[in-house]
């Protein structure tokens, strides 16, 4: 019974982690970049920026098939798009 318990709970705990995690697009290049440099903590440097681009081309790997899948290509493409401009902006 209680094992029964503990899996329902684990499977409602992933499919809600999965559905907000999926519903929440970032719909503006300020928005992204503030969560990305902001509570993710990361730095948008060019060489950081250029290994994400190469990654994100590379349909073949698959994190990159699971985000396509995810997300769809056009937010993919969106998302590129703001990785160019973080690259063009960056200083290092």
């Amino acid at each position: 019974m209680q094992i029964n318990r503990i899996y329902k709970l684990r499977n409602r705990t992933a499919n809600f982690t999965r559905n907000f995690i999926k519903m929440h697009l970032f719909t503006s290049y300020s928005e992204w970049h503030t969560a990305i440099t902001g509570p993710c903590g990361l730095t948008l440097s060019k060489e950081y920026c250029r290994e994400r681009l190469a990654a994100l081309a590379d349909t073949e790997n698959p994190s990159t098939a699971a985000f396509i899948k995810a997300y769809g290509q056009k937010y993919t493409d969106q998302v590129c798009e703001w990785f160019q401009q973080a690259e063009s902006e960056a200083t290092a």
